[in-house]
């Protein structure tokens, strides 16, 4: 006959371990004759836990002056002194294999993991790591640390590298911290007093205006225009020249154009 292994707790009072025996008895053969085995059990003084083998099936434990019927299998005394107690006289059998079966289940699956829960704490675990939105292609931290390019120094080098971009002061940026070649390259430099300019060089002139160096020359204290090209010149006003009743205009472009005055009158 299989055996199995029954376990619980007894206390007093004060939850300390119950002194007193348990006697447990359970059927057993001999010499062709099945006869009832005794056991006795006492439980730990100080946790009152217990542990005892008893063959698979009916039995019976006495508790001081009480005796509790129950069919043994491997799990807690107690519940199944439950079973037992919510089981009515003349349940056939079958009914009583069918509730022993049912208790073990439902204890197994509280005491043990199932297939079920093991996916349900898998995910559980999945969620609080990546989230419940995560998409397929990084809902695991092997596609996550792929997707970092495996670096264990990512948040380091993250950090360093946003340290070392600029950080834009509240009053705005002092014109120490413009780079001058960055800016020449883009924009036209301020003309300079006492400064050598070669020819084609572009300046801003304090007129306002952006203009070339016609040669290569040395600037003095003042401004001179007369010593620069001005960049897409204004064109030249359109001027009309007019003689007797011929007349003559030039365009922006400097082209003339001659025509006659006629029907004016005096």
């Amino acid at each position: 006959m299989a055996l199995v292994t029954v376990t619980g707790t007894v206390t007093d009072i004060t939850g300390r371990g119950d002194p007193d025996q348990l006697v447990f008895s359970s059927p057993s053969i001999r010499q062709d004759v099945m006869s009832p085995r005794y056991q006795r059990v006492s439980p730990d003084a100080t946790t009152g836990q217990f542990s005892v083998q008893l063959v698979a099936g009916p039995a019976t434990v006495r508790v001081g002056g009480k005796v509790y019927p129950f069919i043994a299998a491997a799990g807690d005394l107690w519940s199944m002194i439950q079973v037992g107690i919510n089981i009515p006289p003349g349940t056939s059998a079958e009914k009583l294999q069918a509730a022993v079966a049912q208790w073990a289940q439902d204890f197994a699956d509280a005491r043990y993991a199932t297939p079920a829960s093991v996916t349900t704490a898998v995910n559980a675990l999945k969620n609080l790591i990546v989230g419940p939105n995560a998409p397929a292609t990084l809902d695991t931290i092997a596609e996550i640390a792929a997707a970092l390019g495996n670096d264990p120094q990512m948040v380091a080098n993250l950090t360093t590298t946003v340290a070392g971009k600029y950080s834009k002061p509240s009053s705005g940026i002092p014109l120490s911290d413009l780079k001058k070649a960055d800016l020449d390259g883009a924009y036209a430099p301020r003309w300079q007093p006492n400064t050598a300019y070669t020819a084609g060089t572009v300046v801003l002139a304090p007129t306002g205006d952006v203009v070339t160096a016609k040669a290569d020359f040395t600037s003095g204290a003042s401004y001179v225009a007369s010593n620069w090209n001005p960049v897409n010149a204004p064109a030249t006003e359109p001027q009309a020249r007019i003689d007797g009743d011929a007349a003559t205009l030039t365009t922006a472009t400097g082209r003339a154009v001659a025509f006659s005055l006629i029907g004016l009158g005096a």
